[in-house]
């Protein structure tokens, strides 16, 4: 690499390092499992893809982005337990810094990479919210993820769970968010923790395009059923939430675990059993 970098350096910094973690393989094109889309058109952004900590950015000596703020379901900052964010607080643009070197003719305009460069707002300024929590164990599931990606080394953290239950988690958020008349698993899980819902994107929108609104919703509410499945998922089939044909549609390469469980799904008779 040209970059004055080591090379296992500038690859450690890079998206890579989550292929055979989070996805089985990172595409240089196209939408990758649990990488936000950054919708790029030219020099623009028409997607949400790059998110921050204010006080992550604040902490450093010179401002720069994690490689964790690419992913979808690391919606909070474990180190400060705090939101994070997806856009510019002041005017609401997307993230683009690469923009702060386009200047004015031959003259840069010098910024630091916390500087919106739609209206010169310093991201570092931005306010910290507390973390929305939906329940106390699945709250802590889903902050335990967020934390392990905040791997102090140049490496992956161990703390991660295996790819398979990420590939499990990712198939039941579509579940969550489908249109299906005949699919009521967001409802019932929302109904289970008395959840108030929230409106979501109309149409079939892959969850590494939601807000990150949505996606913590949706998150908090996975992380309700992975926190215990076989039960709650179990009672969801039970109520008639979720079909057991919806439960394997599509998921081509469904683990033998997960199989497992919803394979007692199969008889209907089953259903009123105790």
């Amino acid at each position: 690499m040209r970059t004055g970098t080591a090379d296992d350096l500038a690859n450690a910094c890079a998206l890579r390092t989550y292929e055979g973690h989070l996805v089985k393989r990172i595409r240089p094109a196209g939408a990758v499992q649990w990488i936000q889309t950054m919708g790029m058109y030219h020099r623009t952004r028409w997607g949400f893809g790059l998110q921050f900590c204010s006080a992550c950015l604040a902490e450093d000596a010179e401002p720069y982005f994690r490689t964790e703020w690419r992913v979808s379901f690391n919606t909070m900052c474990a180190k400060h337990v705090s939101m994070l964010r997806d856009r510019c607080p002041a005017c609401g643009t997307a993230v683009a810094f690469h923009r702060l070197d386009m200047g004015v003719g031959a003259q840069p305009r010098g910024d630091v990479l916390s500087t919106c460069f739609a209206c010169g707002f310093d991201l570092r300024d931005a306010v910290r919210q507390s973390v929305i929590s939906y329940d106390r164990q699945s709250s802590a599931w889903h902050l335990g993820l967020c934390a392990a990606l905040q791997s102090e080394g140049r490496t992956v953290s161990p703390k991660l769970p295996p790819l398979d239950m990420f590939d499990v988690t990712h198939y039941l958020c579509s579940c969550l968010a489908t249109r299906l008349k005949t699919v009521h698993l967001r409802e019932y899980v929302l109904d289970a923790t008395g959840i108030a819902d929230i409106p979501l994107l109309p149409g079939r929108v892959p969850f590494e395009t939601r807000s990150l609104e949505e996606r913590h919703h949706l998150f908090q509410l996975v992380s309700w059923l992975m926190v215990d499945l076989r039960p709650r998922l179990r009672d969801a089939w039970r109520c008639k939430a979720i079909r057991y044909n919806h439960l394997k549609k599509d998921f081509e390469w469904a683990p033998a675990w997960y199989l497992d469980v919803v394979g007692g799904f199969s008889d209907w008779r089953r259903r009123h059993r105790r």
